[in-house]
């Protein structure tokens, strides 16, 4: 039996779904059945498998460093057991239990049926009152008609017409205007922000960013090839998949965020940028495996 055939069987035993284990791997559809067919060379190089390979094996209960040997017979990545610890960690944290029945919900939906109706009977009198109110304007009008010279109808709207496009322009300028100040304000805003990176190491590289006001944000935009990546802030997965050449990936880091830990699985490949600002993860000197750390502070408003 072939390790892909041993995975299958094991996920099958299990009564786990592809899409199940697409959900709690992570892994898109078609790299597990890649893994489960050892179609390896479909896989997003040989960095990926082994991660693969190791999150699959914990979900259907075998022994990750022993499906690692029967692939290759290698010594274990201490990077892959580093990075499957943390990425465990942060699936854990986002498992929610589902032990809550719908009787649970009873007293809600009784709440919610009784706020339907008082909106609904509030709505209905308003509603009423509105036509009756509009019925007497009708009739005043009618009354009054006879004594007023009125204009052609085709006339009002000759005269209307040029004032309701002075208007739109009018309007439609305002609106550039606002635009332009808001993307001059969000420009300042990214020129304020400082950003260091220092390689520590031929895998790591730490940027420290200052000065960041509101949100922050990493941008990944996929150049030579496709680069699979995996952004984790504490302990929760805040992206993890492949960036295919000329896509981009934007990852919105939570509010107050101190820490965020962006694994490439072929730096190169790909562009980072921290707010608009460029981080160079494309020197000689370092791996292909790229472990970027972010130690990040806000301004105090």
């Amino acid at each position: 039996m072939t390790l892909g055939e041993k995975l299958k069987k094991a996920r099958e035993e299990k009564h786990i779904s592809l899409a199940e284990m697409q959900e709690k791997t992570k892994i898109q559809a078609r790299y597990i059945e890649a893994l489960e067919n050892d179609d390896y060379q479909n896989l997003p190089g040989e960095y990926n498998t082994q991660l693969f390979l190791r999150a699959y094996a914990r979900q259907v209960g075998l022994d990750p460093d022993q499906v690692i040997r029967e692939y290759q017979g290698a010594p274990i990545d201490d990077n892959l057991k580093a990075y499957e610890a943390t990425a465990t960690r942060g699936t854990r944290s986002q498992q929610q239990p589902k032990e809550k029945t719908w009787k649970r919900f009873i007293p809600a939906m009784i709440l919610v049926v009784i706020f339907l109706v008082v909106v609904g009977s509030v709505s209905y009198a308003f509603i009423s009152q509105h036509k009756r109110f509009e019925a007497n304007n009708d009739m005043n009008a009618e009354y009054s008609v006879d004594n007023e010279v009125k204009e052609p109808k085709e006339a009002k709207e000759e005269k209307s017409a040029p004032k309701d496009a002075e208007k739109e322009k009018k309007e439609e300028k305002a609106k550039e205007s606002a635009e332009a100040k808001k993307k001059a304000k969000e420009d300042k805003e990214k020129k304020k922000v400082s950003v260091e990176s220092k390689a520590v190491s031929t895998n790591q590289i730490n940027v420290t960013a200052k000065d960041i006001k509101g949100k922050a944000t990493i941008t990944l935009n996929g150049s030579g090839g496709r680069c699979w990546v995996s952004a984790v802030a504490g302990g929760q997965s805040l992206f993890q998949g492949v960036v295919e050449a000329g896509a981009q990936q934007t990852i919105n880091v939570p509010e107050d965020t101190k820490n965020v830990q962006l694994q490439l699985g072929n730096a190169p490949m790909i562009g980072v940028q921290l707010n608009g600002k460029e981080i160079n993860t494309s020197q000689p000197t370092l791996s292909k495996q790229l472990t970027l750390s972010f130690d990040l502070s806000y301004l105090k408003n």
